[in-house]
């Protein structure tokens, strides 16, 4: 795999609205430290895309999204157990939202434990694009 690198949360609102007012677009009022997803009606594959040639325009960095063995193997942070986190399901609480613990809402990013390679909420909370 060629080497990458990826962010240790997913995108927040925050970083969503400074994307929207660079390039003149709407934003729908929310809340600051919340997954982008999470206030907005699902940003698509191509609102993804765009924000990353803003990200790479404004830093002079280059910025994609990552490819789906990326994302997997950024997530997986080289377990050979089951999950990430271990072999048992009943640690998923401590690493993710999801349907049982999360009442049907995403959460603020950060607030689970990050895997082995830093990343938080590389499970659950919200979708990804890759």
């Amino acid at each position: 795999m060629s080497n990458f690198k990826i962010s240790k949360t997913e995108t927040t609102v925050l970083q969503w609205r400074e994307y929207c007012n660079d390039i003149g677009r709407p934003f729908p009022a929310g809340m600051e430290n919340y997954p982008t997803d999470a206030v907005m009606a699902y940003v698509n594959w191509n609102d993804a895309v765009g924000y990353c040639k803003w990200l790479s325009n404004k830093t002079g960095e280059r910025y994609r999204l990552p490819t789906e063995a990326e994302l997997e193997f950024a997530t997986r942070a080289n377990a050979k157990t089951s999950y990430f986190f271990g072999e048992s399901s009943n640690l998923l609480s401590k690493y993710a939202w999801y349907e049982q613990n999360s009442e049907s809402s995403a959460w603020p990013v950060a607030q689970k434990k990050p895997n082995d390679f830093g990343l938080f909420d590389s499970v659950g909370n919200t979708w990804q694009w890759c």
